[in-house]
């Protein structure tokens, strides 16, 4: 009897707070809510999350983005027959705004890792690329095979949080590496 009092005591919680909050998804099944999909509708305005990565996000001299991913999310919102809003984060901290919703889909190169499909959903790719090792070759001569980049006397510059880390400190243990 208590426990069938509690139940009734969180379905009238949930119906004045309203089943559009996120953090009733534990008491009530995913029927209960309707779709980031059916919110972006009702809205009328896909809100999309990125961090700047050039080439792929970035901002022209008039300060506008501009970019492939700004294209694709344009693109998503104009087949939705929706407006774009875009909001500009750090990087380190889109997923964790993702699950606050202070946006509804994130539009930025994002390698799909276990560790991250556990906290959020992923779409088919849009676009693949590699790893790649670029070096200014007009200031040294010294890099012309792989092996010469795993030297103490080498930084390896990326992206903080990039899925490459694990790569660059397997194959350049020696080499420094710098995570910006």
């Amino acid at each position: 009897m208590r426990i069938k009092h509690m139940l009734c005591g969180l379905v009238v919680v949930a119906l004045i707070g309203g089943f559009h909050s996120r953090a009733m998804a534990e008491f009530f099944p995913w029927w209960a809510f309707d779709s980031v999909i059916e919110e972006v509708q009702d809205r009328g305005t896909l809100r999309v999350g990125l961090g700047l990565f050039e080439p792929w996000s970035a901002c022209n001299a008039d300060g506008e983005l501009i970019g492939f991913e700004i294209d694709v999310a344009k693109r998503v919102a104009e087949d939705m027959g929706v407006e774009i809003e875009f909001a500009r984060t750090n990087w380190n901290y889109v997923i964790s705004e993702l699950i606050a919703e202070e946006f509804d889909v994130i539009i930025s190169g994002m390698q799909i890792l276990p560790e991250r499909n556990l906290r959020i959903n992923f779409t088919s790719p849009y676009n693949a690329t590699g790893t790649f090792l670029v070096a200014n070759t007009e200031q040294t001569t010294a890099l012309e095979t792989l092996t010469d980049f795993n030297s103490s006397d080498v930084t390896i510059a990326t992206r903080r949080g990039a899925s490459s880390i694990p790569a660059i400190e397997n194959v350049f243990p020696d080499a420094m590496l710098l995570a910006l």
